[in-house]
């Protein structure tokens, strides 16, 4: 899903603060944190409508944008090991090509560091409509799996594999499912006290019934952050 650029609007954020609760162990901890997000402006490539029956030229959606993004974080921490659940609900309004909804969930695990390594495990599931165009709606779950090994003060290296499925129920579709791989690897070296640099790769496969949806694709990223 696209996200517009909030450069041509207003972004206004409201962030509720964290309410946090100490259980009987002094181990155990427990924080909700809600957040509201508004946001106001105007996009001029908003959707792309494909058209995938090819009869007509693709067409690009501009329009303003609305938008209200309600959060809610909670996180339980029990001994050296924490748990944490996401939800990310998206409505965007449009004056001329109707609303977009999305849905996020996120549940994440993350075991205590065992010696130089850290592992996490995390479960996601997303629903994704949009009223102008109801082909592209669209349920999507899978699972992630992580580690990340820190070498020393100044060099570590993280690893990621996450598998998901989506269906789409418009019958325009014809039941279509595409079932998505994608796998990363960085390695972050801490250059100088306010100088680190990151070289990072990923891979995304898309298998689908529909042989137009079918993808492989590899991506190569060289940061330096301050």
């Amino acid at each position: 899903m696209k996200r517009p650029s909030a450069s041509a609007g207003l972004l206004l954020a409201m962030v509720a603060g964290a309410a946090g609760a100490a259980a009987a162990r002094a181990d155990t901890r427990v924080a909700l944190i809600p957040r509201l997000t508004l946001g106001a402006g105007y996009d001029d490539n908003l959707f792309l409508d494909a058209n995938p029956s090819g009869a007509l030229p693709s067409q690009i959606r501009s329009d303003a944008i609305f938008d209200v993004e309600p959060a809610l974080r909670g996180e339980l921490g029990a001994g050296r090991h924490s748990f944490a659940l996401s939800l990310d609900y998206l409505e965007r309004i449009t004056p001329a090509n109707g609303d977009l909804r999305d849905l996020a969930a996120r549940l994440d695990w993350r075991s205590p560091e065992l010696g130089p390594i850290r592992l996490a495990l995390a479960g996601l599931y997303e629903h994704y409509q949009a009223e102008a165009f109801p082909d592209d709606t669209f349920d999507r779950g899978g699972g992630e799996a992580g580690a990340r090994l820190t070498a020393g003060r100044h060099v570590s290296f993280a690893a990621l594999y996450r598998f998901d499925a989506r269906a789409y129920p418009d019958p325009t579709r014809s039941g279509q499912l595409d079932l998505e791989q994608l796998a990363s690897a960085a390695l972050r070296l801490q250059l100088h006290a306010r100088l680190g640099a990151e070289l990072a790769y990923t891979f995304l496969h898309i298998g689908s019934n529909n042989p137009t949806a079918a993808l492989d694709r590899h991506r190569g990223d060289l940061a330096l952050t301050a």
